[in-house]
């Protein structure tokens, strides 16, 4: 099994992933599972960076859900990385800085990215990005969150970003009906 390089299992009637199902694919390179909608909940396995040649992630309408894992920096010849449609939470920060992804689709999360899209910088070579207008980011454009924004995401983010804050939390200012915020003048 270490040998495998693709596993195409779009459009199935898949009901759950078996937790170890991608562990030890040393040689994989394209992994597809988009549109199984009966998936249970579930998170991309953090010892997926053992599959250090992977090129192609399709994830899209998946159920995944939580953070966006720390682990699409690693992956080098990473080139498309599709996960719309699915339930991921969190800040973009850092997690594509020395890839070589071409071609980003994040759009339409049931939850809601935030923080800056800094993963738009010049040191990635995307061509395609999709991110969507349901996501909510402090700005549209790449660029630094406000100080107070980012010292509140990062708090956030150590708690795992509930979906309350999610939801309530829009925008570059914190002061400007951020939900539990309250700011002096």
């Amino acid at each position: 099994m270490s040998s495998l390089e693709k596993i195409l299992l779009d459009i199935n009637d898949f009901t759950t992933i078996p937790q170890s199902f991608l562990l030890g694919l040393t040689n994989l390179q394209t992994f597809s599972i988009s549109e199984n909608i009966n998936l249970s909940p579930w998170k991309i396995p953090l010892y997926l960076t053992e599959s250090t040649n992977l090129v192609n992630f399709y994830a899209s309408n998946a159920s995944i859900t939580g953070e966006i894992p720390d682990i699409f920096d690693s992956f080098l010849n990473l080139q498309n990385l599709r996960l719309s449609y699915n339930n991921l939470t969190g800040s973009l920060s850092g997690y594509l800085g020395n890839s070589d992804i071409q071609n980003l689709w994040l759009n339409n999360q049931n939850q809601v990215l935030l923080g800056k899209i800094d993963v738009l910088s010049s040191t990635t070579k995307l061509s395609q990005v999709t991110i969507g207008n349901t996501n909510i980011f402090c700005k549209d454009t790449p660029g630094p969150c406000d100080p107070k924004v980012t010292a509140l995401l990062d708090v956030a983010g150590a708690n795992g970003y509930s979906m309350s804050l999610a939801d309530a939390w829009k925008r570059n200012d914190a002061c400007n009906g951020w939900r539990f915020i309250t700011c002096d003048s």
